[in-house]
């Protein structure tokens, strides 16, 4: 808050008068607003399951894609990205 004060005399000596005073008082009132944003932001991605080789038969009875009477491999794959992990 902003505050002037003022005071005045005025009066002549010649003619003599009675001396003339006022008196004066502003007041200025201020305010401010301040704003403050924060904010985090996560990202997090994945490709899910993937398979990245296909069916490997071993020597037995198999017939690609239909059934397969032994051991069999397959690799899957999944990659995720999670920033600020180690």
């Amino acid at each position: 808050m902003e505050t002037t004060y003022a005071y005045y005399l005025s009066g002549t000596f010649i003619p003599p008068s009675a001396p003339e005073t006022y008196m004066y008082l502003s007041i200025t009132p201020t305010a401010s607003l301040m704003l403050r944003m924060e904010g985090n932001a996560i990202l997090q991605a994945g490709t899910g399951r993937k398979k990245i080789i296909d069916t490997l038969a071993f020597p037995s009875l198999a017939v690609k894609g239909i059934a397969a009477v032994g051991p069999t491999l397959d690799v899957y794959g999944e990659a995720s990205l999670s920033p600020g992990t180690d």
